[in-house]
């Protein structure tokens, strides 16, 4: 039997090119520090198989790897899908034995954290792809990707059949809250932190670009503070002109200024806010050149409080996002999106949609009205769509009196573009076409990943709730479906912000809450009451109310919800001679009524794109548009719509230099 193999002894197991090839995984920071968690995640992959050879499967990969003679080699080599399905398959066995407690570098008997256990299998899985793409290996599959294998779950993004929603969390700052206002207030929490945040990082962008641009320093910046600090800014700025990166020489990194007080000097800025980095002042200096990894996560988050969007179409998002933007809209949009308006909208809506600034009234309106259109036939054509087809207008979501998301988003923008500006050459290699870029202590700036973790352990849970246990963007999109179906009473508002059209994906995944299904329960029961209540019209009240456990009021009531809600006619109760003779109503065509009229229409129907709670309106307002088109079209049919035609240019005109406003009919 053969000796196990260990961390210590792993090498001689393996040909020297793989060995020397997973030895140069490892690499140096800016301060000498050797980072070997992607070395370490290979090796440990690698002794799991060569101690685990008592599968065939896992015998034939361990033999590729060590060169070994097995006859079955060539024949699988050859098949590069059958290679990559086996291969995956063997990763992802390792990827359990991980998750499991069997990693070679934890101590044995003791349970390292999941976000150890992710970052572990993560780290070999880059490693492989990076060994494969620079010595080309044989025995790793030209097919293989990192996104093919299961990692364990992190601590934040735990999966679960039942996803919690921020407000079921036992947080000391829901205390007191029952409900729906558990979820509003922890929604507004995370929000504010996350400004909070991103604010930090964009004053260490702005004060260092102050110094790389030599703007004029505030009375609160200490001149000879901002000297020392600017003279690292200038050997980064040499060594991205030159490289790309942020490598420095050695003796430069040794002269970066790593003093707290020096740096709150110069900037007025406590950097010891930087929050779970040891390398706070490297960050400090690469935050003037663009966003951090943290003002990237706290813009994502805000983005996805104050839309509901699923973690990938957020990730997903472009360069330039916008669908357009104007001062009442900031109409975000995935590239699935942004695509199929333009193919739809015509040529003279694209044509100022290329201007990329923000459109007047008149375009913005024709722009709004186009995408209207352009999303009702992409929900047609693909019912069962997904956050494939995500956008949001970031003007009309806000949670509380916070800085918009449509702010935040833009100040962002700003900053990746400055970044772009100051890697010049290298920025369509480093960042493509991706609209989140950060910067972080590693040495090239890059893209948020697109299916790997990113972010949240960049947070402590003692100073931040976006480090806490219970908080996910998954919690905070389940979070945001409770709230709009609580605020709308709408199935199909909620589905239009959860990005699935049927109840399928919703119902028992997203609105399956302890609240969510006590009002059902209370729906169903006011039902069942109303329908007794018609059943028992005839009995003695008194004694039936007895039996019932009510009073002879409740069944009053009860019976009036019945009618007022339709129950009865459906069920034949109610003839349409009970109502009464209905009025005749009878229309003057005069000018003014017939400004009147289009002004009611045009609120009417402004209203019906953007009252928030789409089951009032159409109780309370749909029948009076009903009645205006009823109206409008016996106009039609008797000959008046020259008449009202002239009136209502002359009510639109009126209406845009100010001298009337559209009515107000809300409650």
């Amino acid at each position: 039997m053969s000796p196990k193999i260990s961390k210590n002894n792993w090498q001689k197991a393996y040909p020297k090119p793989l060995v020397e090839a997973v030895n140069g995984l490892a690499f140096k920071r800016d301060n000498g520090a050797t980072i070997t968690e992607t070395k370490n995640g290979v090796i440990s992959f690698l002794i799991w198989l060569a101690n685990n050879q008592d599968s065939p499967d896992i015998n034939l990969i361990h033999s590729i790897f060590a060169e070994e003679q097995n006859k079955n080699i060539d024949k699988l080599i050859a098949d590069p899908i059958k290679h990559n399905r086996l291969f995956c398959k063997i990763l992802n066995k390792w990827s359990k034995a991980i998750e499991n407690d069997m990693d070679p570098f934890i101590k044995k008997g003791s349970k390292s954290s999941n976000q150890t256990k992710y970052m572990r299998v993560w780290n070999a899985c880059d490693g492989i792809e990076k060994i494969r793409k620079e010595q080309n290996f044989q025995f790793i599959p030209t097919l293989f990707k990192s996104e093919y294998i299961k990692k364990p779950y992190s601590s934040s993004e735990t999966s679960s059949k039942h996803n919690k929603s921020l407000g079921e969390n036992d947080w000391i700052e829901l205390e007191g809250l029952k409900g729906f206002d558990r979820d509003r207030k922890a929604i507004n929490i995370i929000r504010n932190e996350c400004i909070e945040i991103f604010d930090l990082y964009e004053r260490l962008h702005k004060f260092g670009q102050m110094l790389l641009h030599n703007k004029p320093l505030g009375p609160e910046n200490d001149p000879e503070s901002c000297e020392i600090i600017k003279q690292g800014l200038l050997d980064y700025k040499q060594a991205i002109t030159k490289t790309g990166t942020f490598k420095i020489s050695n003796s430069r990194a040794r002269k970066l200024c790593r003093d707290i007080e020096t740096w709150r000097k110069a900037s007025g800025i406590d950097i010891t806010q930087i929050q779970r980095d040891r390398n706070l002042f490297i960050l400090a200096y690469r935050s003037a050149f663009g966003p951090s990894s943290q003002a990237a996560y706290a813009a994502l988050t805000i983005l996805i409080c104050d839309t509901g969007w699923n973690m990938q179409p957020a990730r997903d998002l472009t360069r330039f996002p916008y669908v357009f933007t104007s001062d009442k809209h900031s109409m975000l949009a995935t590239k699935s999106i942004i695509t199929a308006f333009k193919n739809r909208a015509g040529h003279h809506v694209v044509g100022y949609l290329g201007e990329r600034q923000n459109l007047n009234n008149t375009k913005a309106e024709m722009a709004m009205d186009k995408f209207k259109h352009v999303i009702a036939e992409l929900d047609n054509n693909n019912p069962n769509s997904d956050d494939d087809h995500a956008y949001a207008d970031l003007k009309k979501t806000n949670w509380g009196n916070s800085i918009s998301c449509a702010n935040i988003i833009e100040r962002f923008r700003v900053m990746a573009e400055t970044m772009r500006s100051e890697f010049g050459d290298h920025s369509e290699e480093l960042f493509n076409d991706e609209f989140w870029i950060y910067v972080s202590t590693n040495l090239n700036p890059k893209p948020i990943p697109k299916h790997q973790a990113f972010g949240h352990y960049l947070f402590d849970n003692t100073n931040h709730i976006i480090g806490r246990k219970g908080f996910t963007h998954k919690a905070i999109r389940k979070s945001v479906l409770n709230l709009t179906r609580q605020d709308t009473n709408s199935f199909a508002e909620t589905a239009a912000v959860a990005g699935h059209s049927g109840s399928g994906v919703l119902q028992p995944h997203y609105l399956n809450t302890p609240t969510m299904n006590a009002e059902l329960d209370a729906s169903i029961r006011l039902f069942q009451d109303a329908v007794e209540g018609i059943l028992t019209r005839d009995l003695d009240q008194k004694e039936i109310a007895q039996k019932l456990g009510k009073t002879v009021k409740d069944l009053e009531r009860i019976r009036n919800v019945a009618h007022q809600s339709g129950i009865s006619a459906t069920v034949g109760l109610i003839k349409q001679t009970d109502y009464g003779s209905p009025e005749i109503l009878r229309f003057d065509p005069t000018e003014q009524n017939l400004m009147v009229l289009y002004v009611t229409h045009k609120k009417l129907r402004q209203m019906q794109f953007n009252y928030p709670n789409k089951a009032r309106y159409r109780l309370n307002y749909l029948p009076l548009l009903a009645l205006v088109k009823a109206i409008g079209k016996q106009l039609s049919e008797h000959g008046h719509m020259t008449n009202y035609i002239r009136s209502a240019r002359k009510a639109s005109k009126m209406l845009i230099s100010g001298e009337i406003s559209l009515p107000m009919l809300e409650d």
